[in-house]
């Protein structure tokens, strides 16, 4: 069931329902996102979520809920992580860092066992950030590994608009089309024009 969903889609449920059940403990499915243990009137609910991630919207721990009720109606939960991978997503910024040397410091120790999508972040030059060199050191570290580029260009790239060249015309009709971007999606597919278009101009193979 849904309890007070924006969209009623599935078993909705309020909250008053919750209070007026007269149950101690309501245990919920559907839901896979772990609520923890809440409460509506006497009555304590509780999403367990989803015993392993399927996809990069679920993440983190995943297991079950083991709850205790006492002689006198006490509640108590207990968390316990069943799921032998998990699912991270991680947001590394490499502005005025090496991307590699940034990576190995947001890492924690241990990541053999689970799914990760690594986003990078912050400023480089035109060249982004090499997600092949990257890829080959690092893939070996997990069960698997997705590596993405959401930096932008760094303002000393832009700042060679003012050329009287091709490549100056080159980046004053890309600033342009950067500055007039109506979301983030639109900045990221402009930055991805510029390394393109300057590693043709400088005969560069293309990341």
């Amino acid at each position: 069931g849904d309890v007070e969903p924006s969209e009623p889609r599935y078993d909705p449920i309020t909250k008053e329902q919750i209070a007026a059940s007269g149950l101690t403990y309501l245990a919920l499915g559907h839901v896979h996102a772990a609520s923890g243990p809440q409460k509506c009137g006497k009555t304590v609910w509780a999403y367990p979520g989803c015993t392993e991630g399927r996809g990069f919207d679920e993440l983190g721990d995943k297991g079950v809920l083991v709850v205790t009720v006492d002689d006198g109606g006490a509640v108590s939960a207990e968390f316990v992580p069943l799921a032998r991978r998990r699912y991270e997503i991680l947001r590394v910024s490499v502005t005025d860092a090496d991307p590699r040397e940034a990576l190995e410091a947001a890492l924690p120790p241990w990541t053999a066992d689970d799914l990760y999508r690594i986003i990078f972040t912050g400023e480089t030059d035109e060249r982004g950030v090499d997600l092949t060199a990257l890829e080959t050191l690092f893939s070996g570290r997990f069960y698997a590994l997705e590596l993405r580029d959401q930096t932008r260009v760094r303002q000393d790239v832009w700042d060679r608009a003012g050329e009287d060249s091709l490549r100056g015309e080159f980046l004053r009709r890309l600033r342009r089309q950067f500055d007039a971007a109506r979301d983030e999606q639109e900045r990221e597919r402009v930055t991805r024009a510029v390394r393109f278009g300057l590693a043709a101009l400088d005969h560069r193979d293309i990341l």
